[in-house]
């Protein structure tokens, strides 16, 4: 389908170009613990131009969702693990020549792999393991249910969900890599969404200038309903034409 065809330019909207629609805005993991202070009022402020719009604004509860962290890095290592097991030198990727073919398979995978797919591989192997399968791998599999069902069940009732990107603005490029725990945390409003598989779209919204004058972009992210990825652009595009976060914030020119 040809999505782009329902999109109006921003000089055709009306005063309400979204009235009539419902938008659920998310309250687990847009406030709180481990939560930017700034991060929640980007929300809110999302929040309230939606309804500036002529949007009906709903606050919604997932309280499965903050479960949903584990339960997808339980899940996506394990496949990790899984699937790239196939890269050992024989017929896939490079390979590390050696003289026997146990030390084949050590040099490839040690020189080939990266320390964060290494990382993953020996956590999911673990999750894997005999001993640990029901206990780790089952029981995400289980919670992967459950947070399906209530982001199912939230977004029935709405045109969109609303909720942060990120517990924090954006951070440097290459800043957590010596912090991986961390880095994972900022995956915290994301990873329902992959356990759910719903369609969602994160546009950035404002900039948080307490680090530097310059700042660093934080964003919110717009949940559809499943195979409502058309109703879910054109709210999006809505938003976006009318936050111009691209004619507000341009980049330094550097001469």
């Amino acid at each position: 389908p040809d999505f782009a065809a329902g999109l109006q330019c921003l000089d055709h909207f009306g005063s309400s170009p979204l009235a009539g629609r419902r938008i659920g805005v998310i309250r687990d993991g847009s406030s709180g613990a481990g939560v930017d202070p700034a991060v929640t009022q980007a929300v809110a402020d999302a929040a309230a131009h939606l309804e500036s719009l002529g949007a009906e604004l709903h606050e919604v509860s997932l309280p499965a969702l903050e479960a949903g962290l584990p339960a997808y890095y339980i899940l996506a290592m394990s496949e990790a693990s899984s699937n790239l097991s196939r890269f050992d030198g024989v017929r896939y990727g490079q390979r590390s020549e050696s003289g026997n073919l146990r030390d084949m398979y050590k040099g490839t995978r040690h020189d080939g792999l990266g320390a964060e797919v290494k990382r993953r591989i020996l956590m999911g192997t673990y999750a894997l393991s005999a001993g640990f399968y029901d206990a780790y791998y089952k029981r995400a599999q289980q919670v992967r249910t459950l947070v399906r069902q209530e982001m199912v069940a939230a977004v029935e009732g709405c045109d969109a969900l609303l909720s942060a990107v990120s517990p924090t603005a954006a951070y440097k490029f290459g800043e957590k890599l010596s912090d991986p725990l961390s880095m994972y945390k900022g995956d915290l409003m994301t990873v329902g969404l992959n356990l759910s598989g719903l369609p969602a779209i994160a546009m950035p919204f404002t900039i948080d200038t307490s680090a530097n004058e310059l700042g660093l972009p934080m964003g919110v992210q717009l949940i559809g309903q499943t195979f409502g990825e058309a109703k879910l652009l054109e709210v999006a595009h809505i938003f976006e034409q009318t936050v111009q976060f691209a004619e507000k914030h341009q980049p330094p020119q550097h001469a």
